[in-house]
């Protein structure tokens, strides 16, 4: 093979190398024309959008994490972002969108005597409704449920009561009602 070839087939390889790259970094260029640099911090002086122009359509971006319990998308605002299906979702009426913090779990225990029935309710704090409720009892089957829901049963509810029996015929048994309260007004 000649020095001419050689020299020829390299000059190929080099400038195909050359807008192979230059062709893809031209794609990934941000709005103020710097590249968009992944796994680093990227600024631009206006918005960069992301298109899709497939005419079958499709989403504009793919988020994947690898850890199914972190956020695929994260940001510095508590703005609601118009469009996006959570902020649909919560509904426009504010008073439907709860916060995590406006949940309260509250807990009563108390004794049943022995070869009787007991009631423990667990009232939740002023300002907040119940929202649902239930009980445990570490003695099972010896201290069968006989109710478990919100009271009053007319109107709101304010509190969630627990009645159990306790079938041991000698030992008083402990049980906990909890009643879980949102924030309201």
């Amino acid at each position: 093979m000649s020095a001419s070839t050689v020299a020829t087939r390299a000059f190929a390889v080099i400038g195909a190398a050359t807008v192979l790259v230059v062709g893809f970094d031209a794609v990934t260029y941000a709005a103020n024309g710097n590249s968009l640099l992944l796994g680093r911090l990227n600024t631009a002086s206006s918005a960069t959008i992301v298109k899709n122009t497939n005419a079958t359509g499709g989403a504009a971006l793919d988020l994947r994490v690898s850890n199914p319990a972190a956020p695929p998308l994260v940001v510095n605002s508590t703005v609601k972002v118009p469009k996006l299906y959570a902020a649909r979702a919560a509904s426009a009426d504010k008073a439907t969108t709860v916060a995590a913090a406006s949940v309260t779990r509250v807990s009563v225990t108390g004794s049943v005597l022995a070869a009787s029935s007991a009631t423990v309710t667990a009232t939740c704090p002023t300002g907040t409704v119940v929202t649902g409720g239930g009980h445990y009892s570490k003695h099972g089957e010896e201290t069968p449920l006989r109710y478990s829901g919100p009271t009053p049963s007319v109107g709101t509810a304010t509190a969630w009561a627990v009645t159990v029996l306790n079938e041991n015929l000698s030992l008083t048994r402990d049980f906990t009602a909890y009643a879980m309260c949102l924030r309201v007004g």
